[in-house]
């Protein structure tokens, strides 16, 4: 019995890893607006742009984004922070949980 445990455990985190790499890898060939110069506003100088891309870490390859991705989720459940806001992302599902948690009692 334990054995099914761990082999199931084990394939949920394969399915997890294989899920997060289709999205990181459907985000990435989506035509979206540039993360960098969506946080830059309208102040849009290719300096300032630069230096919020190495801030994200938009300048590295992609295996090693996806990388620092993955490392994040799995040691620290950090999901980093939102292109938008700045806020971390952690912080605004945690924000809205009651409410969802709320509509699916009612449910």
């Amino acid at each position: 019995m334990s054995r099914y445990i761990i082999r199931r455990l084990l394939w949920g985190v394969v399915l997890l890893v294989l899920v997060l790499a289709l999205l990181f890898v459907l985000f990435r060939i989506l035509p979206t607006a540039d993360p960098a110069k969506i946080r830059a506003g309208r102040i849009q100088s290719p300096k300032i742009i630069a230096e919020i891309r190495h801030n994200l870490g938009l300048d590295k390859s992609l295996p090693a984004q996806f990388w620092i991705y993955i490392k994040g989720i799995f040691l620290h459940f950090d999901l980093g922070y939102s292109y938008y806001s700045s806020a971390s992302v952690t912080g605004l599902i945690a924000d809205r949980l009651p409410a969802t948690i709320s509509l699916a009692e009612a449910v």
